[in-house]
């Protein structure tokens, strides 16, 4: 008789806090990814070290759990997610990514979306929310795929839904993806 048991798959990635030893990663990564990001300033790596050592962000760091053809200077490390709480049960979560340079366009960071946003509401999560510039359709694409919902900009009641970025005044959307929609798209 045949008896078969297989083990059950490995994540694909793995999700952990980042720490002082990510800090040259996290400067390389976010100063390359700048110009899809709300605040496009050039971060030096005193301010990288500040903001990682001194205000000790929620951020995890996307480690992927494969082998592959292509060197990776950084270890397992192919980007991170930037994450805040939005209420003190943890059950509504800010989040954003940036993924490294010589990863992008593989679909790393949709997989990663997947896996991160599945936990999340497992964990019991309940929405999560983002924010993404109107020119940034690779990302925006990416969010709608996803199942998240641009929704009415709240916090833009009294100014235009838009912010000032090298003197220029650019679109911005906020999306949420609820559980239940989630809940509806995976089952």
């Amino acid at each position: 008789m045949f008896n078969f048991n297989p083990k059950p798959a490995e994540p694909e990635f793995t999700f952990r806090l980042v720490d002082h030893t990510d800090i040259c990663f996290i400067h390389e990564v976010r100063n390359s990814a700048r110009e899809f990001l709300h605040d496009n300033r050039q971060f030096s790596l005193q301010d990288v070290i500040e903001f990682v050592v001194i205000k000790k962000p929620q951020w995890y760091i996307i480690e992927w759990n494969t082998e592959t053809q292509y060197a990776n200077p950084h270890g397992k490390r192919v980007g991170y997610f930037r994450t805040a709480h939005k209420s003190k049960e943890d059950k509504f979560l800010e989040i954003g990514a940036d993924v490294h340079e010589g990863f992008r366009g593989r679909g790393i960071a949709k997989r990663a979306y997947k896996q991160f946003i599945d936990q999340f509401f497992k964990d019991g999560g309940m929405a999560l929310h983002l924010k993404v510039l109107a020119a940034n359709t690779r990302a925006l694409n990416l969010y709608l795929n996803l199942g998240f919902k641009i929704r009415e900009p709240v916090e833009f009641i009294t100014r235009p839904a838009g912010f000032v970025r090298d003197r220029k005044v650019e679109a911005s959307f906020d999306m949420v993806l609820w559980k239940k929609d989630w809940d509806e798209r995976t089952t």
